[in-house]
């Protein structure tokens, strides 16, 4: 059978990724598209040059040049939309690859993604998760929350470098062996909501500084009028030891000559660790002056320029190379002043904005600071969507309520529901923001059971007009978690009901049944086949001692308004000390996570073979693969305990008192406990790490219920709530 590839877009970088993409498909013909930007003439060596290249390392059958641009607006010519028999479809832009599945509605399609489109494209793979299979390069390791869903396929180092290296061996391309001398390669960033006139005043501060250091700087723009935007403002007696390498981002030619620089500059973490983790060539960045340059701020902008002061605070500073005079930790703290320390002042009212207040205030018949108090906001949105809900009919019986941060109901429950039980059920997620807020409450005073396993005391435990069985997230009793009044509690164990009753203030029954998410540990071919495909993903850990590190999300004790990301573990000692048999993997808590792609202060792991940060992976399947397991107050030893792995505690400048836990947290716990963060105490915490002798008594205590069936009885508890309605 012909299985023919239509390839998209496949040129300088992305002919790499598409190169890797091929080698898991099983294809036996190819025929690929060619994109130019509107600035480039389609018949320009430039252009040929590509299509020559493409020819060698896919030698498809026919190779049609198009303009990327049309492209996007659906503009396809006659001969892409008129092909026969494909296969796949494989592209790197999500808007052209519906318009060609629309096109080709047999064809798979693969979505190849690299840099920053990670962020922008995980959400809508997660969200389409039927229609193609998306693979991603692993460029932001510090920045990004790496989803892990059926549809996500994460490219690994070693298949990068494997591609790299076969693609210079079909274009025949020999390493340039030379030693490095004065050539600096320059990566230009083109940040458009950035100054213009600002920032290339920056950078070229920069490209003059390494020139005046008898530096020879190769330019690497973005677009064709970048390099002579800087080279008209770089001084007329340095321009000669200036040279220009054209545009794209990470073009082929840098594969073949990387052994020519000495080194990289740039701004952004994609560029520079695709130049040093992929190329060899070490990398050097610059710090940016805010100030004046960045003006009009949004949340998404203020991440991408956050994501210049992670690359600063873990990358070399140019002056290095220069062996110019500069203090780091004046310029981190001018990056910190002015995200965190400087609030900017609110915008005044619109007219249209004081009539609404006005109306609002009119409404509520209150003053001025009682409406603007949150109380008063929650009890009004509260009270509105109820007079209004309770007038309509309960047409729904169960409705499944999940956080923004934690979709476990959604993860681990509503598939099996949605097979064994025929009661109608809605599922939605509660949020900050008041569409969120409104919705749950309309949609709660229509059903007759709320579902949930999260705590939120506003719209959940306090509302007395909802009957409400209450799941929890995780197995055991850890931590105390008072609220005003709880429906009903699922535990996961008859010996820890007293706790729960206390904890969660029942108001109705708790049911002694063990925990939903816990029934997969118990499914042996979901461990196998767990295990078999995290191995596959990551062949460097097989036959590895592994240590499992998962820190839940706790509060800094000298401020508690910050989390804790353990950055006070010294990370390359630790490195240094681990054999070469044992491997530090690392999992952040989703909040910790939501934090890092926010671009806030996090722990870069990046740069270490031996600690990897596996956060986009499901806990279940880090731990088919973990000897040990070390956390901190979290309830993630229960997990582990189910499939009798060993635990340990780091609880160094952690912020909890031993009161608001559930037991004695120093008698009780089931393993080793450690209070320090030196290197050699968390290194020992982690090979000493044995069962404990009161292991299996505090596993019979907290999980006793858990036997693989507890979703069976969560949905005949559920069924027969619903009855009583």
């Amino acid at each position: 059978m012909n299985r023919k590839a239509l390839i998209i877009g496949c040129r300088d970088l992305r002919l790499i990724t598409t190169h890797m993409t091929l080698k898991s498909l099983n294809v036996s013909s190819t025929i690929a598209c060619l994109t130019y930007m509107p600035h480039e003439d389609p018949h320009s060596e430039v252009i040929l040059e590509k299509v020559d290249q493409c020819q060698k390392v896919f030698s498809p059958e026919k190779i049609i040049v198009e303009n990327h641009v049309a492209l996007r607006s659906k503009q396809i010519s006659p001969e892409l939309a008129n092909l026969e028999e494909i296969s796949y479809i494989l592209v790197n832009d999500s808007s052209i690859a519906q318009k060609f599945k629309s096109l080709y509605p047999e064809a798979e399609t693969h979505i190849i993604f690299e840099g920053i489109l990670n962020l922008n494209n995980q959400t809508h793979a997660s969200q389409q998760l039927e229609q193609a299979t998306y693979h991603y390069l692993q460029l932001h390791p510090p920045l990004v929350h790496y989803l892990h869903a059926e549809n996500i396929k994460w490219i690994d180092d070693t298949t990068v470098i494997e591609s790299i290296s076969e693609v210079k061996e079909i274009l025949s391309c020999e390493n340039n062996q030379s030693k490095p001398d004065r050539s600096i390669l320059f990566i230009h960033s083109s940040i458009n909501f950035l100054n213009k006139q600002k920032f290339l005043i920056q950078q070229v501060a920069v490209i003059e500084s390494l020139l005046k250091s008898d530096f020879k700087v190769y330019y690497k723009g973005r677009d064709a009028c970048d390099f002579s935007d800087i080279q008209n403002r770089v001084q007329h007696s340095l321009r000669d030891n200036l040279v220009d390498m054209g545009d794209a981002s990470v073009p082929l030619e840098l594969l073949i000559r990387s052994g020519e620089f000495k080194a990289a500059v740039g701004l952004t973490s994609t560029s520079l660790y695709t130049l040093e983790k992929y190329l060899n060539i070490p990398t050097f960045t610059f710090p940016l002056t805010l100030k004046g340059t960045y003006t009009k701020r949004t949340p998404w902008r203020d991440f991408i320029v956050r994501t210049f002061c992670f690359t600063y605070k873990f990358t070399p500073d140019y002056r290095e190379l220069t062996n110019e005079a500069y203090d780091k930790f004046e310029q981190l703290k001018n990056y910190n002043d002015f995200f965190y320390h400087k609030n900017p002042a609110k915008k005044p009212p619109s007219k249209k904005q004081k009539k609404i207040i006005s109306g609002l205030r009119k409404i509520t018949a209150h003053t001025k600071k009682a409406y603007r108090s949150k109380e008063h906001r929650k009890n009004l949105i509260i009270a509105i969507t109820n007079k209004i809900s309770k007038r309509l009919q309960k047409n729904n019986d169960v409705l499944f309520v999940d956080s923004i941060n934690m979709k476990d109901i959604k993860n681990h429950y509503l598939d099996y529901f949605e097979k064994a039980s025929k009661l109608t059920h809605k599922h939605t997620i509660i949020s900050n923001d008041i569409i969120d807020k409104v919705k749950y409450l309309y949609m709660a005073n229509r059903s007759k059971l709320i579902v949930t396993s999260i705590n939120n005391k506003t719209l959940i435990d306090e509302n007395p007009a909802i009957q409400h069985l209450q799941i929890w997230h995780a197995p055991g009793a850890f931590k105390k978690i008072l609220v005003s009044r709880t429906g009903s509690f699922v535990a996961s164990s008859s010996a820890i009901t007293p706790t729960v009753y206390k904890n969660f203030n029942v108001q109705g029954k708790v049911y002694p049944i063990g925990t939903y998410s816990t029934d997969i540990y118990f499914n042996q071919d979901k461990i196998n086949e767990r295990r078999q495909s995290i191995y596959q993903d990551n062949p460097g850990l097989k036959g590895k001692k592994i240590y499992l590190f998962a820190p839940s999300y706790t509060k800094d004790k000298s401020d508690k308004n910050k989390p804790i990301v353990y950055t006070d573990l010294n990370y390359e000692q630790i490195s240094q000390q681990l054999h070469n048999d044992e491997v530090l993997i690392v999992k952040h808590h989703p909040s910790i996570i939501n934090r890092k792609i926010r671009g806030e202060e996090c722990t870069d792991l990046s740069y270490f073979n031996n600690i990897i940060d596996l956060s986009h992976y499901e806990l279940f399947d880090l731990l088919t693969i973990t000897n040990s397991l070390t956390t901190d107050y979290s309830s993630v030893i229960y997990y582990a305990m189910l499939l009798e792995i060993p635990v340990a505690a780091q609880i160094y400048n952690v912020a909890i008192n031993p009161n608001d836990l559930c037991f004695d947290f120093f008698s009780d716990f089931p393993g080793p406990i450690n209070q320090t963060n030196t290197t050699a105490d968390f290194i020992a915490l982690l090979r000493n790490n044995l069962k404990h002798d009161k292991y299996d008594h505090f596993k019979e205590q907290h999980l006793g219920s858990c036997d693989g069936n507890s979703r069976e009885r969560l949905t005949q508890v559920i069924e027969e709530l619903v009855a009583t309605q």
